[in-house]
């Protein structure tokens, strides 16, 4: 998620945080001129002073117990995590956690270093100042104020949170209305869909589209449309059961499977007959995770309705393979087909192996999207898919678009 679709508490919460980090290796760093002259390594206070009996367990067991300090935040974990964007691996996200676990031992052996030169005083940190050089011991004040304001500002915030969780407020009227609008305010609709019209380019084979006028309103006082039109004609879905004998109609698609997070691949630009490998696909997923939902853009919907795009790339089913296996169960593409639809001698295939993995493992295929080159895979994207209801339909033309979140600086002016 890009940090212009932070919240402004949680930007605030950060900037503190981020400032009093900052300050505080600051701080740990001028500690070593400060206290050059003053500091023992070789001082040992006694077999009585260590409270496991010996130096080595009682530092190891005091370490364990920092190191835990950044579980108490546990409770925010949940509202921050949505700002890790959707890409990130799980590896990177464990090596993340397992430095932050191992850079709280910082400030540890600062405060280890530093209770030396203090030791026997009941109150560490007046002796500490006690013992400091006057420009030390003021910076020492100054940094605690800013960890103070940290402290405190992680703690307003994850306040705000569970507030917001127990004193629900029920919804009004006129904040529904806000919400509303802020929500429009912050995203951009695009289109994805082809639109419909008599003669549009189909499948080899396929029925023809032609709309037709049923009524005027000169005529009969309304405006009809006659729609004669294939299941599979322009920008639509292909249920499993265009493949699949007994599969899924389009009336048994849960729209929850085609609406939601969406996860944009370039696989553009292509030569025509192109073939989308594995290894294409590998560099740009990783070990990431993808959601339901994935759409691959080549920026071939360029040569709709040209002999071109009938030559457009497929993907074979490999690749097909390796994006079920990180997640995928709803394949987008701005192509007319992922198999070859006709061959280099321009003959109709009669193969379709990637429809066959996909719908015959219960997925969906989007096809004849439009425009997905104007997203990237840093956006935070929600694709909507809207079949018509077609009662035990193989396939169903589609209205498409994506939603995706922009600063409120980067709006389009309203018309």
């Amino acid at each position: 998620m890009r940090a212009s679709t932070w919240s402004p508490g949680y930007q605030f919460m950060l900037f503190v945080n981020k400032f009093a980090v900052y300050a505080n290796s600051v701080l740990m760093l001028l500690a070593i001129f400060a206290f050059a002259g003053t500091f023992n390594a070789s001082y040992n206070p006694g077999p009585h002073a260590w409270l496991l009996g010996g130096f080595w367990p009682t530092f190891v067991a005091a370490a364990l117990i920092v190191m835990s300090n950044p579980i108490s935040f546990g409770a925010f974990l949940g509202d921050w995590s949505r700002y890790i964007p959707r890409n990130t691996s799980q590896r990177k996200l464990l090596l993340a956690t397992i430095l932050g676990q191992l850079l709280t031992l910082i400030p540890f052996i600062f405060g280890v270093a530093t209770a030396t030169l203090v030791f026997g005083k009941s109150d560490y940190v007046v002796a500490l100042l006690q013992v400091s050089p006057i420009w030390y011991a003021l910076l020492i004040i100054v940094v605690a104020f800013i960890g103070g304001l940290s402290t405190a500002t992680t703690s307003l915030y994850g306040t705000g949170l569970d507030f917001s969780s127990v004193f629900h407020r029920p919804p009004t009227r006129q904040r529904d209305k806000v919400s509303a609008v802020a929500l429009n305010d912050r995203r951009s609709y695009i289109e994805l869909s082809h639109p419909l019209r008599s003669g549009m380019q189909v499948y080899p084979g396929d029925p023809p589209v032609n709309l037709s006028t049923a009524a005027t309103i000169a005529a009969d006082g309304v405006a009809v449309t006659h729609l004669d039109i294939g299941s599979h004609s322009g920008t639509h879905i292909d249920a499993p059961s265009h493949c699949v004998a007994g599969g899924r109609t389009v009336q048994q698609i849960d729209l929850n499977e085609v609406c939601g997070p969406a996860q944009i691949i370039p696989v553009g630009p292509l030569s025509p007959d192109a073939q989308i490998n594995a290894q294409d696909l590998e560099p740009m997923i990783g070990s990431a995770a993808l959601p339901p939902r994935v759409l691959l853009a080549s920026g071939w919907d360029r040569y709709y309705g040209s002999a071109t795009y009938l030559h457009h790339p497929t993907i074979r089913v490999e690749a097909a393979q390796l994006l079920w296996e990180h997640g995928a169960r709803m394949f987008g593409i701005d192509w007319l087909n992922p198999d070859t639809t006709l061959t280099v001698d321009d003959q109709v295939a009669t193969t379709l192996p990637t429809h066959d993995f996909i719908l015959g493992h219960d997925g969906l295929i989007i096809e004849n999207l439009r425009n997905l080159t104007t997203l990237t895979p840093s956006d935070t994207v929600d694709i909507l898919i809207m079949p018509l209801l077609i009662e035990g339909a193989d396939g169903a033309p589609v209205r498409a678009a994506a939603t995706r979140f922009r600063p409120l600086d980067q709006q389009e002016s309203a018309p």
